[in-house]
């Protein structure tokens, strides 16, 4: 299938705001995009922060991508109060494709005002 102009644009999957001290999962599920398909290697995720400070975004998942057919769990720990992360997970699959999906991750401290 030939991706148009008009479907180019993909928003990161928002998910609900997690704790400055809470260790959480990320889901990236290919089930839908990779029907049939599977993993060529682990793939590869990314974090960088889009808003707010953290110099040391990268180092927020915790460990390796746990892969269970075409679904991978990252876990994620240790964010900074006020910064939003993008993570990115990058499969390439058997076929050749190279599909990414996005996580839109609000960091706060529950009980104290947004910074």
């Amino acid at each position: 299938m030939a991706t148009t102009a008009s479907a180019l644009y993909r928003p990161a999957d928002d998910v609900p705001p997690i704790d400055v001290d809470e260790r959480v999962p990320l889901l990236f599920d290919y089930t839908e995009m990779a029907a049939g398909d599977t993993f060529s290697g682990t793939p590869i995720l990314t974090c960088e922060a889009i808003s707010g400070t953290d110099a040391t975004a990268s180092s927020r998942p915790d460990g390796a991508p746990e892969v269970t057919g075409l679904q991978v769990v990252q876990w994620v720990k240790d964010c900074e109060q006020g910064v939003q992360y993008l993570v990115r997970c990058k499969a390439t699959m058997a076929s050749g494709q190279v599909l990414v999906q996005a996580i839109s991750l609000r960091c706060v401290r529950v009980g104290a005002a947004d910074v």
